[in-house]
């Protein structure tokens, strides 16, 4: 047997066994995937209690939300919230994320029932709570539900988030695998006239499915054609599933060779010893100097500021 053979006969059983084990949770993160791409939409059906407002004329300011922010927590002691998504239509509600304050007896967090919070922004009244992901028959936590299974499966959210980085960067692996196997095989001469087909010739048939052919050629066919026309997007949904799930890593790769940099999953310098609960800057300064930053670089760069979309705060750097 030829080494190119065997370089195939080898390329084919990864790429079968790999094909394998991804299928049942490709399956379901397909699934979930095209479900979540009408997130918005589904939490105001299924969640309309927490999502959806009563508009007023009157209208809100970015203050009356850090307003609203400061008393979610006074009503929690326990809690602190760490972003705060501003409404981006009048209907809508304001949420925001939420995590332990520290216990000053232990100077460990507190633990919550919770992890998002709802408000009314004309009001300020809490609407209600949940654990984002958590297993739950109430309506309000469906589409969370779904949203979590697609990028961490049944697992914790960061080991889940973990495995399914992984299980993307093995299917962009196999997607080259795939690729490879339908390009063709050693070019054959015809020995009469000592010429033979071009590549392209060769490689026609992999694009297509056999007409009249047995069952199983069918299968084949269908299987390779319908990889060859949609290799790039397979490949696209494979690569952007990496850099999702572990853009820690990605961004540690990439910044590498480019100046592409991740803020919050590779910041530019150590997390401090211990969590800054307190910062010198309180959400209203911040805000104020947030807004002041992005006018000064939309001169500078050229661009538009848009509507603000969200506040966080993180301890762990005290940013």
């Amino acid at each position: 047997m030829s080494r190119p053979i065997q370089i195939r006969s080898v390329v084919v059983k990864v790429h079968r066994y790999l094909g394998l084990s991804l299928a049942l949770f490709l399956i379901v993160i397909a699934a979930t995937g095209s479900v979540i791409t009408f997130y918005h939409e589904l939490e105001r059906t299924f969640n309309a209690h927490q999502r959806v407002v009563l508009p007023r004329q009157s209208g809100w300011t970015l203050h009356d939300l850090l307003v609203i922010r400061q008393k979610l927590e006074d009503q929690d002691p326990r809690s602190r919230v760490f972003s705060l998504q501003f409404p981006m239509r009048p209907d809508e509600s304001v949420f925001s994320r939420v995590m332990g304050a520290t216990d000053p007896a232990t100077g460990q967090p507190y633990e919550l029932n919770y992890t998002e919070v709802f408000a009314n922004p004309y009001t300020g009244e809490r609407l209600g709570e949940r654990r984002f992901g958590e297993f739950s028959l109430k309506p309000e936590n469906l589409i969370s539900q779904i949203y979590f299974l697609h990028y961490a499966l049944v697992f914790p959210e960061l080991a889940g988030a973990f495995f399914v980085g992984i299980l993307s960067f093995v299917w962009a692996f196999d997607c080259f695998f795939g690729f490879y196997l339908t390009l063709p095989q050693g070019r054959k001469v015809d020995k009469g006239t000592g010429k033979g087909k071009s590549f392209m010739a060769r490689w026609k048939p992999a694009w297509q499915i056999k007409r009249g052919a047995a069952a199983n050629r069918v299968i084949y066919d269908t299987h390779r054609a319908s990889g060859l026309w949609l290799w790039p997007i397979l490949l696209i949904f494979a690569v952007t599933g990496v850099t999702l799930n572990l853009p820690g890593y990605y961004a540690q790769f990439v910044s590498k060779f480019s100046g592409y940099t991740h803020f919050q999953e590779n910041p530019a310098w150590p997390t401090l010893a211990r969590p800054l609960d307190k910062p010198p800057v309180d959400w209203f300064k911040a805000l104020a100097l947030g807004q002041r930053y992005f006018a000064e670089q939309a001169k500078v760069e050229g661009f538009t500021v848009g509507k603000p979309a969200a506040l966080e705060y993180r301890s762990d750097l005290g940013v």
